[in-house]
């Protein structure tokens, strides 16, 4: 069995209804300030292009301002698949929903 197709076999997570939600009601891709959300399939990958000094709040106060969580909680929620950078550069968290 390929890799996709034990994604596709898994159960349901009941968490990512109103995440769901939020992103069909945005054609699956929502820019704020400079954080990145898309969906593709199951996947949702945030991208947050930083500055100097920038914080994991930074990319936190931008999800909570389209009432989506934060990474912390995300992280509890759903399989991380990649995580990369730092915020005061540039940060990637891709998760299975």
């Amino acid at each position: 069995m390929v890799f996709y197709e034990k994604m596709k076999s898994r159960q349901v997570n009941p968490h990512s209804k109103d995440l769901l939600k939020i992103m069909e009601d945005n054609n699956n891709s929502i820019l704020i300030g400079l954080t990145k959300i898309t969906l593709d399939f199951d996947v949702l990958q945030i991208q947050y292009s930083g500055r100097c000094d920038h914080t994991m709040d930074n990319v936190n106060w931008n999800l909570s301002d389209i009432n989506i969580s934060f990474i912390s909680v995300l992280k509890k929620l759903f399989t991380v698949l990649h995580e990369q950078g730092h915020p005061d550069y540039y940060y990637v968290i891709q998760l299975q929903i």
